[in-house]
């Protein structure tokens, strides 16, 4: 497929600013339609490259052979990327025969589930840990005794981690049939596989399967890997028959059972399949499962500019390299340097003063300013991001927590774009938060427990089966799916619900919006300077991964495996 100058023009009046364009090392990317490996540094525009490649396809659709393209990436905002910058080209490349979502959706989705049709009729369903490890313990609780005296005797020599049998049950896992439980992220393990308690604990997650359809989110890769073992050369054809063009987005985050899946579907196929990520830009450690192990072969294609960060931080980044190559700050000099700041326990306290002092003295500070505070917090035993700022508050929810706004503006996103399925489930988790506030707990299960998607919709479907149907009907109906409009009809279905004191019992910071809780202090991980005039936000590593900021801290903090000091010294 070849792309001619032109074409390149007209992509960039769509994706850049006005009088800007593609340099050479981006317009080698874009028109690579072979088998590659990409590495792009950070701020060199490897996601608006990717979209250019992506509208090139969309003009040429449909392909010759009938077959789509397909992009992955470990979140969904490749997609949101898609729709909000490709807009009308954006419905071509997410329809049939094209797919773009995550690797999660597309394993679960072409190779775990089918998989899985051989094992129960049920349907599948995909959930955390914790609501996995509460239906496994009603299901050993019943029939597995032996099992049951074992877990709650083990889980009294973790008491110090595990609080309780249902938490202790969720860091359970089998490994080539020994059961093992994660502590501190070190495994240890508890029975080997010819011991009855090992033997009854695949048993039952497998009765779990096969009676629930239940599954945890790591065990559809399992299924997966198994599927390939089995069906391996039949599933890399056929997914080779429906996808031309695969693009795989931070595919050094990818962790090995994600890379030996992908590799084996496409990359023996008749797909051209392209990877695209920075070995660099690894947001896990060498003592993780995800820990990069991506060998990058001496072909790949180099994307070296960056339009992140000067030139002096560029030089110390380069030093620092798996492959040592040259970054090109595209602004050159700009005479700010990176800055070291060192400290011992008693003057640790003092850091985040120290660098709003650098914020300020190079002129940096800005009411509309991005600064960041980050640092590490998984398998973290020594010095913790809260050592440095007392108030740093972990998030245990996932990313998909929402405020109740945050829930109507996305049930109003979903009815607009007409997702009606998606509606119903978003009310569902709206649900489960509010019965949660409400302090309503499932009748059936222990009074610690709470509600969840599956146990809502087994008690909407008892007790409110007709009410619930024409609520939905009726919100799926309006005229307007504007915020109000929305708002109001689910109000109403919630008083019916719960009472006119239903919204009266949420928590304050609950019913704001996001923004309005990343400006108080006491909820959000948030510092205002008063002096200086800037919000200093403090997050993860993990949390602000792709981000740009004005001015970035990165603290140093001490892993299971040492700190990042002795790593790179």
């Amino acid at each position: 497929m070849m792309i001619s100058e032109n074409d390149i023009i007209e992509v960039e009046k769509i994706l850049l600013p006005d009088g800007c364009h593609f340099n050479e090392e981006a317009k080698d990317v874009i028109n690579c339609w072979t088998n590659k490996e990409i590495l792009a540094c950070p701020g060199s525009g490897k996601t608006t490259v990717l979209l250019a490649k992506l509208k090139l396809l969309v003009d040429h659709m449909p392909l010759t052979d009938g077959r789509g393209v397909c992009v992955l990436s470990h979140t969904n905002v490749a997609v949101d990327e898609i729709k909000g910058k490709l807009g009308e080209s954006a419905n071509k490349i997410l329809g049939y025969p094209n797919f773009a979502g995550t690797i999660q959706t597309f394993v679960d989705k072409y190779i775990a589930f089918p998989f899985l049709k051989q094992v129960t009729d049920e349907p599948i369903r995909v959930v955390d840990r914790l609501d996995f490890s509460k239906a496994l313990y009603a299901i050993i609780n019943k029939k597995y005794e032996v099992l049951l005296r074992f877990i709650i005797s083990r889980q009294k020599s973790f008491s110090g981690i595990y609080a309780n049998t249902i938490a202790f049950l969720a860091a359970l896992y089998s490994n080539n049939g020994d059961l093992y439980v994660k502590a501190n992220g070190t495994p240890k393990i508890l029975a080997g596989a010819t011991t009855l308690s090992a033997q009854n604990y695949l048993n039952a997650v497998k009765d779990l399967l096969s009676e629930e359809g239940m599954i945890r989110y790591d065990d559809a890769y399992l299924y997966a890997q198994r599927a390939l073992d089995e069906y391996g050369d039949y599933l890399s054809k056929l997914v080779s028959k429906r996808f031309k063009f695969v693009f795989v987005d931070e595919y050094q985050d990818c962790s090995k059972i994600q890379r030996n899946i992908l590799e084996q579907l496409f990359a023996g196929g008749g797909a051209i399949f392209q990877k695209i990520g920075d070995v660099d830009q690894a947001i896990y450690g060498i003592d993780d499962e995800y820990a990069s192990g991506w060998q990058v072969s001496s072909d790949s294609l180099m994307m070296t500019d960056t339009n992140r960060y000067g030139q002096e931080i560029a030089d110390v980044l380069t030093k620092i390299r798996v492959t040592r190559k040259h970054i090109n700050a595209i602004k050159g000099t700009t005479g700010i340097k990176p800055v070291l700041l060192v400290c011992d326990e008693k003057t640790r306290k003092n850091v985040i003063s120290a660098f709003v002092e650098e914020i300020v003295s190079n002129r940096l500070n800005s009411p509309n300013g991005i600064y960041k505070v980050i640092g590490m917090y998984k398998n973290v035993r020594g010095v913790k991001i809260s050592d440095y700022w007392e108030n740093f508050q972990v998030e245990t929810g996932n990313k998909e927590y929402c405020c109740y706004p945050d829930f109507i503006i996305r049930i109003c996103r979903e009815a607009q774009n007409g997702n009606l399925y998606k509606i119903e489930k978003e009310v569902r988790k709206l649900l489960c938060q509010i019965y949660h506030f409400h302090k309503i707990k499932p009748k059936n299960l222990k009074s610690s427990s709470t509600y969840n998607l599956s146990s809502m919709k087994q008690h909407i479907s008892n007790e409110y089966a007709d009410i619930y149907s024409r609520f939905i009907l009726e919100l799926t109906n309006l005229s307007d799916y504007d915020y109000c409009n929305v708002e109001t009809h689910i109000k109403k279905f919630l008083f019916d619900l719960l009472g006119y004191d239903a919204i009266e019992k949420l928590p304050d910071w609950f019913l704001r919006n996001q923004e309005q809780r990343r400006m108080t202090n006491d909820k959000g991980n948030v510092f205002f300077h008063k002096e200086a005039g800037i919000m200093i936000h403090f997050d993860t590593v993990h949390g602000v991964k792709g981000e740009t900021h004005d001015a970035t801290l990165y603290l140093e903090t001490e892993k299971s495996r040492g700190t990042d000091y002795n790593a790179i010294a």
